[in-house]
């Protein structure tokens, strides 16, 4: 059993402490949010009031707060994500001790399934990261790849991934925004798939409309497929979480 410190009280709590307990925070708050509650009255304005002052997530911020959390230092993320560099949300098999890589690969091989991509297909990514999951679709498919950041030191990598990998003449790597993308000059201006992973919860809840909107031009009208891996709330604690991890931010409910 655990006793909670909260608004300098101690709130008992009718919670056995889980094995990996640091994976179940959110958890108790919400399975304890009417004990609990929202805090102090300054602590339920604050995020309001940040999510009112917070710049709007149109193509120029959205650049410079991607480059303000990714341009900064690539030794950060490589201490603590798997040697593919993937970022977002892995898909584990349940097994306490798999590794992190490994349930990478399942996320990027289920997504890749997914989209049903065939050798003779030209995909767009929207938001590539360090460029595995473009890597990876070409490998094992054959197919050509268009991949989109805004991070200067995600492009460099990428490319430089690319380059060791033997394909530059099938993946592509632009330092570009997804509203200012277009079509290929062959397939009639479409791709024939989308694949955007962990991006749509950045794009921000006004811009959810212009994202789809965007996609939709994109995707070839007749035999596109968009598949999309991102986070999302079923249980809202805080608006203010997601825009602390990266600013524009907004997971959608």
């Amino acid at each position: 059993m655990i006793s909670v410190g909260y608004s300098m009280y101690a709130i008992p709590l009718k919670i056995p402490i889980p094995h990996r307990s640091d994976t179940k925070i959110k958890q108790i708050y919400i399975q304890n949010k009417s004990q609990l509650g929202t805090g102090n009255f300054f602590m339920q304005l604050l995020p309001r009031v940040t999510m009112l002052l917070q710049p709007s997530n149109d193509p120029q911020n959205a650049r410079r707060y991607i480059s303000s959390h990714y341009d900064d230092s690539d030794e950060l993320f490589a201490n603590f994500l798997s040697p593919d560099m993937n970022y977002s949300c892995a898909h584990w098999s349940g097994d306490p001790d798999e590794a992190l890589e490994s349930a990478q690969k399942r996320k990027v091989q289920r997504l890749l399934q997914k989209a049903q991509i065939s050798v003779d297909q030209h995909v767009l990514e929207i938001g590539c990261g360090w460029g595995d999951v473009a890597i990876t679709a070409a490998q094992t498919t054959g197919c050509r790849v268009t991949a989109l950041t805004l991070s200067d030191n995600q492009k460099r990598i990428a490319e430089k991934r690319v380059k060791e990998a033997g394909l530059e003449e099938r993946v592509r790597i632009l330092l570009q925004d997804y509203r200012s993308a277009t079509g290929p000059e062959t397939n009639g201006g479409y791709y024939d798939r989308v694949i955007s992973i962990g991006m749509f919860e950045h794009v921000g809840a006004e811009y959810l409309d212009e994202y789809f909107r965007v996609i939709s031009s994109l995707l070839h009208p007749g035999h596109g497929v968009m598949v999309i891996d991102g986070i999302t709330m079923t249980h809202k604690v805080s608006r203010f979480v997601p825009s602390a991890y990266l600013r524009g931010s907004n997971a959608p409910p």
